[in-house]
């Protein structure tokens, strides 16, 4: 997908959304859009368990992405099937809710893994980076999502609500995210994290103080 740009606005109008794909190249797109710019799925609940196809060996780069109510580039919330090995680089960002958004609950189970996101320049968002496992929950909790391995690096942003917001919970923590060489200019919340494992922040600064990894780690 090269070159193209696409604007939408009416509700639920994300840009591109590879769905159980393998072999993806995404690359110099402008998205103007209401909901996701790019969102990787893989199908949903019991349907994406059974197709077991996973997303992977996909590129994004070189695009713009802007959303009114969403997110720049995300994963799920379609994504029992599974995602990894993704690359994500050179994103300019003009606006969006959720920059960096990995979005998955307690019912639609899936694995996320071998994330790397790199030269990210965002002007305004509410969330940075946004990870949860609650988004649209109902039956019961008994199949969290697994997030693990993720490195984003090199990250500017001018004004968030919240910078990082990384929640997994007691059963499913978060795992081995390594954040680096981040930059918030402003921000009007505190992060939250918390159920995480294997935490690493390198040089990530927010509101021009350094943000470190609690003494003792994170329950």
């Amino acid at each position: 997908v090269r070159d193209i740009s696409l604007r939408s606005k009416p509700l639920n109008s994300d840009g591109c959304d590879p769905d159980s794909c393998t072999d993806v190249l995404i690359e110099r797109c402008r998205f103007d859009v209401s909901d996701d710019c790019v969102a990787v799925k893989s199908g949903r609940d019991r349907d994406g368990w059974r197709v077991g196809w996973p997303s992977s060996r996909i590129v994004v780069r070189d695009c713009e992405m802007r959303t009114d109510i969403a997110a720049a580039f995300a994963i799920g919330s379609e994504m029992s099937g599974g995602a990894h090995d993704i690359w994500v680089e050179r994103l300019s960002v003009p606006s969006a809710e959720h920059a960096l958004y990995f979005k998955a609950n307690l019912d639609r189970g899936g694995v996320i893994e071998r994330i790397r996101m790199r030269d990210i320049d965002v002007e305004t968002t509410e969330t940075l980076i946004h990870f949860t496992t609650d988004y649209h929950s109902y039956r019961g909790g008994n199949a969290p999502p697994t997030y693990r391995d993720f490195t984003v690096e090199r990250v500017t942003c001018v004004r968030a609500d919240q910078a990082l917001h990384i929640v997994g919970v007691e059963t499913a923590p978060v795992q081995d995210v390594r954040l680096s060489d981040i930059t918030v200019d402003h921000v009007t919340q505190a992060d939250a994290i918390a159920h995480v494992r294997g935490l690493r922040l390198d040089r990530v600064s927010v509101a021009g103080r350094p943000v470190s990894v609690p003494q003792g780690g994170i329950a």
